[in-house]
């Protein structure tokens, strides 16, 4: 009887494990098929002609053509929509192209692609050995040699250290206060609205910069300490000069420690 007993309790025992066999081969009857069908699916989506890319769209491009933005890129009419990698896509536009900082590839399902730039506007000009460096507001190098726009001031007292177009500027051993203090003043100068009326801009001593401005200003901001004060109150100490000087009156601005313009005219 004991034996019988036994036999029993093993017999629950292998009904509960069967149970749960058989609850898994279930899933499994379920899983496996989806499974496989999706494979199948993804398969003949990849080799088919379903969703193969017929048009590109660039918007936000001036500087470079859209033919050109979409060679960098790398797609091609023909693609499929979902293998296309748009994070590579937009690396490859930023790096052969300088002047664009920012690319965002769009899927418009079924059938386009759409490229969104963004380009830096240059700014200021620095002389680097035999060339001539264009850079942004944030200091990224756009073009190295050749013609470079008009209406960019020229940057006086600062020589690069070795730089290629689309990288940050950089600056030479011992020079990296310099930089930081030069690329303040171009942020704030751009920030204000100001880089029409620069000329130049003169960081040779970099607890003295000054910059030309309006073609007959020198203005002597000193350090580069409190910037939003300094150029945010300028326009409004050359408007007071203006009013009781002559026209096309020439002289310096020169910020003083209490926080004040100094009119000089010139002789």
């Amino acid at each position: 009887m004991m034996i019988v007993i036994v036999d029993r309790q093993k017999g629950v025992g292998a009904g509960m494990g069967g149970k749960k066999l058989r609850r898994m081969s279930k899933s499994a009857v379920v899983y496996i098929p989806v499974g496989a069908i999706m494979i199948i699916l993804l398969t003949i989506l990849g080799t088919s002609g379903f969703m193969r890319v017929m048009e590109i769209e660039v918007i936000g491009a001036s500087k470079y053509t859209a033919g050109d933005v979409i060679e960098a890129s790398g797609i091609s009419l023909g693609d499929n929509l979902l293998f296309i990698n748009g994070g590579d896509a937009g690396s490859r536009i930023k790096t052969s192209m300088p002047y664009i900082y920012e690319a965002n590839i769009i899927r418009l399902p079924p059938d386009s692609i759409r490229i969104e730039v963004a380009e830096s506007i240059a700014l200021a000009t620095i002389a680097y050995q035999f060339e001539t460096l264009v850079i942004d507001a944030s200091g990224r190098v756009l073009q190295r040699g050749g013609e470079a726009p008009e209406g960019l001031f020229e940057i006086r007292g600062f020589t690069p250290g070795e730089v290629t177009e689309g990288s940050a500027l950089r600056a030479q051993q011992g020079d990296e206060t310099k930089l930081g203090f030069l690329l303040a003043v171009v942020e704030a100068i751009e920030r204000e609205g100001m880089q029409s009326g620069v000329s130049y801009l003169d960081i040779t001593n970099f607890s003295n910069i000054s910059f030309g401005y309006l073609e007959r200003y020198r203005v002597v901001l000193g350090s580069a300490n409190n910037l939003r004060q300094k150029l945010a109150t300028l326009p409004g100490a050359i408007a007071a000069i203006e009013e009781i000087e002559s026209p096309g009156v020439t002289g310096t601005f020169r910020f003083e420690d209490g926080g004040e313009w100094r009119w000089n005219k010139d002789n």
